[in-house]
């Protein structure tokens, strides 16, 4: 993760999910701690972070052979936040249909990924601007609240912020 990105997941919980439960349960997808997370925001909520790796701020490892299947019930969570992932997976609107599924009705989805920037880590797959965002909400049947492309170099993250209807 990077600062861009923390500013932008906390911008948009103080200002678009404000009806979110509390305590809620938060799932964080691609939650390996590399340069920080998102878990302080989250603070007295029960918070699950999942990984294709384990290590720090991991707190379930997913199953490599199956990369777009989570291994949680349906409508289990209030709450779902993935940065920096959709860009690494070579069909990110399948993670986001496996997002809607565990998420309850009325829940809220943040997704960060960059629309710029250096390639890093492999695989490296897409760049995401708002436009792109707002065609995975449309596939995955999630209506977009928010969502912007922030021209902050190197990154210029995309955000959204989704809910299940």
């Amino acid at each position: 993760m990077h600062g861009s990105s923390l500013l932008l997941v906390e911008h948009a919980l103080a200002t678009y999910c404000l009806d979110r439960p509390h305590p809620a349960i938060v799932l964080d997808v691609g939650s390996l701690d590399v340069n920080g997370t998102y878990k302080h925001l989250f603070a007295g909520d029960d918070y699950i972070g999942c990984d294709l790796v384990g290590g720090p701020n991991v707190t379930v490892v997913l199953d490599p052979d199956k990369p777009y299947k989570m291994p949680f019930e349906a409508c289990q969570f209030d709450l779902v936040v993935c940065g920096q992932v959709l860009e690494h997976s070579p069909m990110p609107w399948l993670i986001v249909q496996e997002m809607k599924r565990v998420l309850k009705p009325g829940g809220y989805i943040i997704l960060v990924a960059p629309s710029a920037g250096p390639r890093h880590f492999t695989p490296d797959c897409w760049r995401l601007t708002d436009a792109g965002m707002r065609g995975l909400a449309d596939w995955a049947g999630l209506w977009i609240v928010y969502c912007e492309t922030v021209d902050a170099l190197p990154w210029n993250d995309t955000i959204a912020v989704m809910v299940k209807r």
